[in-house]
């Protein structure tokens, strides 16, 4: 299995899946639908023939792209928020 065969933001959602992340979130911060993740996360099993939780818990361990998509959820959430308080 390697991480080349899969695209960036199905990196980044399988990076999320091995944070504990819940699907529907990683979708609204991501500003894809929830039928999208889901089909991304297929590819990524098709192309790799593992599942779900083995990919996202390997690329947890092994990938630098995975911190920087936690932050960007981070900060998708955080501007959401203050957006909220300030309406």
């Amino acid at each position: 299995m390697t991480i080349d065969q899969l695209s960036d933001r199905q990196c980044r959602i399988l990076f999320l899946v091995a944070e504990g992340r819940q699907r529907q979130d990683i979708a609204k911060a991501l500003g894809i639908t929830p039928r999208t993740l889901a089909n991304d996360l297929q590819v990524a099993r098709d192309r790799t023939g593992l599942s779900t939780l083995q990919l996202a818990l390997n690329l947890a361990k092994n990938s630098t792209n995975g911190d920087a998509a936690g932050a960007d959820l981070r900060q998708e959430q955080t501007r959401k928020n203050d957006a909220g308080a300030s309406a």
